[in-house]
């Protein structure tokens, strides 16, 4: 299954993600997904509520957006989760297209 696939599984599931990211010389995060969207430019971003693992900018937990072309693995966790706290599904970042959203 292509990382897209994994990630939007993950979102429909509310289950979390396992992932690491390109330039983080590929530490694992773990995050709760909910939106996989399109920005005005095209570009896909997930945005993530990151509860463990690497992180350079933020202490944990936090919202973080992630670009979908840099996520180098990811796997769906077979537990679930709550849509977290902050989490705007009507969010103005959103305006560009949603692809999955919990």
């Amino acid at each position: 299954m292509s990382i897209e696939g994994v990630v939007i599984a993950a979102i429909h599931g509310r289950a979390p993600l396992l992932f690491s990211y390109e330039g983080d010389e590929l530490p694992e995060r773990l995050g709760h997904p909910h939106a996989l969207f399109l920005t005005p430019e095209g570009r896909a971003e997930v945005d993530v509520y990151q509860v463990s693992g690497f992180t350079r900018t933020a202490t944990l937990p936090a919202w973080r957006t992630f670009r979908l072309d840099r996520i180098v693995t990811a796997e769906r966790l077979e537990t679930t989760f709550e849509p977290a706290p902050g989490w705007d599904p009507l969010g103005e970042k959103y305006s560009g297209g949603i692809v999955a959203m919990v």
